[in-house]
């Protein structure tokens, strides 16, 4: 994972390394969007060969300070797409959730695993499994349903 400054004024762009793990789709808090901000999620691949068995089999927090990420397996033969982290009432910047989209291909099913941020650990993660099968690169936004 790199992340790249522009400097519209020297018109230069930098790239720093934050992480050396094969990953994909870096996220962090919303609200620091456009700033410095010290956590990021990802969907990432345990070792660089599973990046040639399919798409990402484990969930990572990369704190990029230290270049330190703590991974997280979602479960054998299973793949995760893009997390999405949704801040807490707190002010701490990893005081959230994670939610990122599961598909479990052995039993043709997919849903959505929510991890506490700061814990960060499979153990006290909630599940949500779907009637149906959602793509297992599906991208998208979660919104408050409608009030009736």
């Amino acid at each position: 994972m790199r992340r790249g400054i522009l400097d519209p004024v020297a018109k230069t762009l930098c790239w720093e390394s934050e992480w050396a793990g094969p990953c994909e789709f870096p996220r962090i808090d919303p609200r620091r969007e456009g700033a410095a901000a010290q956590f990021a999620y990802v969907a990432a691949h345990s070792t660089p060969q599973a990046s040639c068995l399919g798409p990402q089999d484990q969930l990572a927090k990369v704190d990029m300070l230290t270049g330190e990420g703590q991974r997280l397996t979602i479960g054998e033969g299973r793949f995760v797409s893009e997390p999405i982290f949704v801040p807490g009432p707190g002010e701490a910047e990893d005081g959230g959730h994670v939610m990122a989209m599961v598909y479990d291909p052995s039993r043709q099913r997919a849903g959505c695993v929510i991890v506490d941020a700061q814990r960060f650990e499979l153990e006290s993660a909630a599940w949500a499994w779907f009637d149906r099968v959602t793509p297992p690169t599906l991208h998208g936004s979660w919104v408050n349903a409608p009030k009736a």
